[in-house]
Order: C-alpha cells, then sequence, then structure tokens
C-alpha cells in the first residue's frame, strides 16, 4: 500500500467515516438486501480506490467455496438467482479482502447497530409485522435472529452489560420470535455456564426464567405462543397433513414439521443426479417456489440446504459454511446462536446476518495484524 493511499485511508479513519458506512451497511442490509449490498458494494470500491490493493485472504475460502457451489448450481437450476447468490458472496469477499488496510473500530460499529435497531422501539406503531415489531428488518424472525447472534458476539468477548440482556430481551419479546426467546435464553446460559462466577447468577436466572414460564404463559404472548406450539403437536396428524398437503389451521411449530415432512417426500421421489446436486440455487425461496403447492420459504435452513443442493453439494456447503462459522470467533455462542436456529428459522436468506458474520471474521483475525 503507498503512502499516499495509507494518508487518505488515515484521514478517513479519523472522522469515523468507514465506521459510519459500515453501520448505514448494516442499516440498509436489515431493511432490503438489495439495498444493502449497494451500499456495501461503494463501500468495499472506494477503498479499493483508496488502498489499490486488494488481499487474497485464506478466511474467505468458505465465501469462495460458496460462490463454486453457486456458479455450478447454474447448470440445472435458476440461472438468475444463482448469479445473484455468486454476486453478493463476492461483494462480501471483496469485503474480507480490503479491510486489513485500514482500522475500523468494530465494536463500535455493532455495538451502534445494536443501539439503532433498540431505537426503533420509538416507532413501534409504525414497524410492525402482521402485529409484531419487525424494526427496520422485513421480518419480526429476521430481528429476533439478528439479536441473537449480536448479543452472543458481545457476551464471546466477555462484554456482559445487564443493559445489553435488557434491550436484547425486550427487542425478541417484542417481535413475538418464540424461537428467538429460546435462542437468546440458551446464548446467555451458555455465557453463564462459562463462566465461573457467574455459575450462581446462572441457576437464579433458569430458575427465575422457568417461575417466568409456569406462571406468566397464559398471560405474556410469546410464551403461550411456545406453549401452544409444543402441546398443540401431534405426530399421526402431522404425517397426516403432510400427505395431504395440509398445512393451515394449526400451530406455526406444527405447520412447519408438516411442510418439512412434505417436502422431504418430494425429495425422496427425486432421481439420483437431484437427489445428490439438489434443484438448484433459490428452489426454496418466494417467486421461485419448485412446487406449486408451496406457500412459504421452509423455515428450516438444512431442509431448505437439502432440497437445493442435495446430499452431496449441500455436505460441501455445510462445510464451508461450518469454517465460516469458525472463523468469526464466536465459538461455543455459535450452537444456540446459529447451529440450532437454522432448524426452525431461514437465517441463510437473512442477508444482515449474514453480513454481521462476515464483520466477525474480519474482527477476529485482522485485529491483531
Amino acid at each position: 500500500m503507498d503512502l499516499g493511499a495509507s494518508k487518505t485511508v488515515n484521514f478517513l479513519d479519523k472522522y469515523g467515516y468507514l465506521e459510519l458506512w459500515s453501520i448505514l451497511s448494516l442499516v440498509m442490509m436489515a431493511i432490503s438486501p438489495m439495498y444493502g449490498y449497494v451500499t456495501l458494494l461503494g463501500l468495499v470500491l472506494y477503498i479499493v480506490l483508496m488502498v489499490k490493493c486488494i488481499h487474497s485472504s485464506s478466511y474467505s475460502y468458505p465465501l469462495w467455496l460458496m460462490v463454486l457451489l453457486a456458479s455450478l448450481s447454474t447448470i440445472w437450476g435458476a440461472v438468475g438467482l444463482a448469479f445473484e447468490e455468486v454476486f453478493k458472496l463476492s461483494i462480501l469477499i471483496l469485503l474480507i479482502s480490503t479491510y486489513k488496510f485500514i482500522k475500523v473500530k468494530f465494536d463500535d460499529v455493532l455495538s451502534a447497530f445494536f443501539y439503532v435497531i433498540f431505537l426503533t422501539v420509538l416507532l413501534y406503531p409504525f414497524l410492525q409485522h402482521s402485529g409484531r415489531f419487525s424494526s427496520i428488518f422485513n421480518h419480526p424472525n429476521n430481528l429476533a435472529y439478528t439479536i441473537v447472534l449480536l448479543s452472543a458476539y458481545f457476551l464471546s468477548k466477555g462484554d456482559f452489560k445487564w443493559v445489553r440482556f435488557f434491550i436484547a430481551t425486550t427487542l425478541i419479546l417484542l417481535s413475538g420470535s418464540s424461537g428467538g426467546v429460546i435462542a437468546i435464553f440458551l446464548v446467555y446460559a451458555t455465557y453463564f455456564y462459562k463462566n465461573s462466577k457467574f455459575q450462581m447468577l446462572y441457576f437464579v436466572l433458569l430458575i427465575a426464567f422457568s417461575i417466568v414460564i409456569i406462571n406468566f404463559a397464559q398471560e405474556l404472548p410469546v410464551f403461550s405462543s411456545i406453549y401452544e406450539k409444543i402441546s398443540a403437536l401431534d405426530v399421526y396428524t402431522v404425517v397426516d397433513k403432510s400427505e395431504v398437503l395440509s398445512f393451515g389451521n394449526s400451530s406455526s411449530f406444527v405447520w412447519r414439521i408438516t411442510y418439512w415432512l412434505a417436502l422431504l417426500n418430494e425429495y425422496s421421489y427425486m432421481d439420483m443426479f437431484h437427489k445428490a446436486v439438489g434443484l438448484g440455487v433459490g428452489a426454496m425461496s418466494y417467486g421461485n417456489y419448485a412446487y406449486d403447492w408451496m406457500v412459504t420459504d421452509p423455515h428450516n435452513d438444512y431442509v431448505r440446504i437439502l432440497m437445493e443442493r442435495g446430499w452431496f453439494f449441500g455436505a460441501v456447503y455445510l462445510v464451508g459454511f461450518y469454517y465460516l462459522i469458525k472463523n468469526s470467533g464466536l465459538g461455543l455462542y455459535s450452537i444456540p446462536a446459529i447451529f440450532l436456529p437454522m432448524s426452525i428459522g431461514n437465517l441463510l436468506s437473512n442477508s444482515c446476518l449474514l453480513l454481521i458474520l462476515v464483520i466477525l471474521i474480519i474482527r477476529s483475525k485482522y485485529e491483531k495484524l
């Protein structure tokens, strides 16, 4: 990197322009992936023009693997959606390749984004989706799981604050996401479990949480929702509904299982080729559903991966995704924050969450350089 570029970048760092642009990219990504990636592309190109250099990093290899799989998918799947994924992943690769040359306070960026989301509570009546608070996100579940991931990040670096716990819990309760409530509880339980000085506090909170569920399950909507979803589960009914493709008039938990069984049944009828490589990128996404009876996305990323990428490419994709998470520095927190929620949600379609993971990789690997 030449001296002139270094001075220019240092000037930008001094006044925090790169931090502001990074926060703006996260906000725009939450509002709309299209706006987010355009904003992010502008940031990346600006950095490239300033430093006049790109660094090839092994930390981006998992993303390169995903690009390869998406590119191969164009042979038998939807070309447009596959190239769209290649474009998005390429921007994230460029992000990793350029941020090495600048000094961005990633802790400040992610903390600021967290509090920006919280401030949107002031607009609660106007930022709702089907009666649930969604903040600047296009769906309440995306809000909930993003807050879960940010909380996991703060805790993974030992930054525990009661005010943040209160904010995270409040936002997730307002979102009405049952999976989000369970995930945030498990994230904080992981923290208390890992820190021996908080062992007693961990058990106190666990007991208090259980009492809240028992005593107020019928009074607080989100807890009531969890209770109803579990109690409504009937294996025989689920199997019968999946066979006749009947998904309505059930709790969302029962509906999800019914939907998954119907999709897995379709998978069983695929030929050997498509069982191995899937139906192609985007086959489970709105506007490009592979089956005319589909009414929404799978709400299970493992089922999505199997259907879109097959057992072979799906396994390769999961290996790449695993190393992506491993490089993020989340450690044990990745289980309750990422891998478990993937079984009941659409985390892979949450572009804001993916951008945060990439920022965590940059922070984890480059902060000491």
